[in-house]
């Protein structure tokens, strides 16, 4: 099967990571990614403390969780980056060994497959595997994010999980309606409004076409 965009994508994130850890070494990469994780899970374990100041400006629920986890990885970010940059400053380029390098764009491979299988994830919980599109579904790279996608999914206290998708499938049948709804009345009562006026102008007309016809 050829390759689709969805693969060559996913190639060059995973190649892109690999190269920039071996460039910075293991080391510093463990730092870094030590960051992240900790934004992420406290983005998916805590995003219900943001969620109730933006039910007024945000309906759907799904959009609603994902930008309230958007707020919190962005607050962890901004605390814990510069803490970060701070503590990598001790590790210069000339102290960074081969084995280091080499062991970086192993990790750095990880990494990107990681990240792909993290979008893949939101992905199938946004879109079912039936309405997925079909470039996606013919990727030959698909197989390997959906396992990806589903270790990282069993790892989701199941509770937090069950209220992800329970979410998500609320969304789906709403935006189902949505596209199934009639349309509004209001059109239709307008053009029985028009059609009234309309005949009266024929009947007035006819009136005086009649009335001048009788004239001598």
């Amino acid at each position: 099967m050829p390759h689709t965009a969805v693969d060559i994508i996913v190639i060059a994130v995973i190649l892109i990571s690999a190269v920039l850890a071996f460039i910075r070494g293991l080391t510093r990469e463990v730092l870094s990614l030590g960051t992240w994780l900790l934004a992420i899970y406290l983005a998916f374990t805590q995003y219900g403390r943001v969620t109730p100041w933006l039910v007024e400006k945000i309906t759907n629920p799904v959009v609603r969780d994902f930008v309230g986890g958007l707020i919190i990885f962005a607050a962890i970010m901004i605390v814990l980056l510069p803490i970060g940059f701070y503590v990598r400053g001790f590790i210069k380029g000339e102290q960074i060994t081969a084995v280091d390098r080499s062991l970086g764009f192993v990790f750095g491979a990880g990494r990107g497959y990681v990240l792909m299988a993290i979008l893949y994830l939101i992905v199938a919980w946004l879109l079912p595997e039936e309405k997925q599109p079909a470039w996606l579904k013919e990727a030959n790279t698909r197989p390997a994010l959906a396992y990806g996608a589903d270790v990282m999914r069993d790892m989701i206290p199941a509770e937090q999980r069950a209220l992800l998708e329970k979410k998500a499938h609320q969304a789906e049948e709403n935006a189902s309606k949505e596209s199934e709804e009639p349309p509004p009345e209001e059109d239709k009562d307008k053009d029985k409004s028009k059609a009234p006026t309309l005949d009266g102008k024929v009947d007035q007309l006819d009136r005086v076409i009649q009335q001048n016809s009788g004239k001598p």
